[in-house]
This record gives structure tokens, sequence and C-alpha cells, in this order.
């Protein structure tokens, strides 16, 4: 099973587990290079998947804290 979790708000972040074991964590300041970057992570974290060589359809389940997160609710988990 593949997890990802993410954290829009402040200190923008997200990580990836498979089978309970942590492939990742990242934030997205360090990729940024702004100070307590914040909002959609999105698109850093496509490329965090593809440097894993995980595809997003290989993802089982997306934990988030953000309520008003777009994608596919079958998979979504709000924390």
């Amino acid at each position: 099973m593949i997890s990802l979790g993410i954290c829009g708000g402040h200190d923008a972040n997200w990580c990836v587990f498979k089978d309970g074991k942590l492939l990742g964590a990242f934030e997205k300041e360090r990729f940024s290079r702004i100070r307590h970057d914040s909002g959609n992570v999105m698109d850093y974290v496509e490329k965090t998947l593809r440097k894993l060589g995980i595809s997003p359809n290989e993802i089982d389940v997306i934990m988030t804290t953000e309520a008003n997160f777009k994608g596919n609710g079958s998979r979504i988990r709000i924390c």
C-alpha cells in the first residue's frame, strides 16, 4: 500500500509511505527556497513521486489536512 500525506498550510509539506515504511518526507521551502512557503504542493509532489519511481495511479490513499483538497474522493482521507 502506498500512502501520500499532504499539508498545504504554513510550512507546506508532504510524505510518502510504502507498506508502512517512510520513503521520503519533504518541505516545500526546500524546493522553492522561500522560507515558510505555503500553499499548493502538487507540482513538487509529482516530481518527487517520479524520483521515487511511483506513478500517481499507484497511490492507494491520500491523507491531508486540507478540507478543500481537490482530487479523486475515493482515495482521500481528511485528517
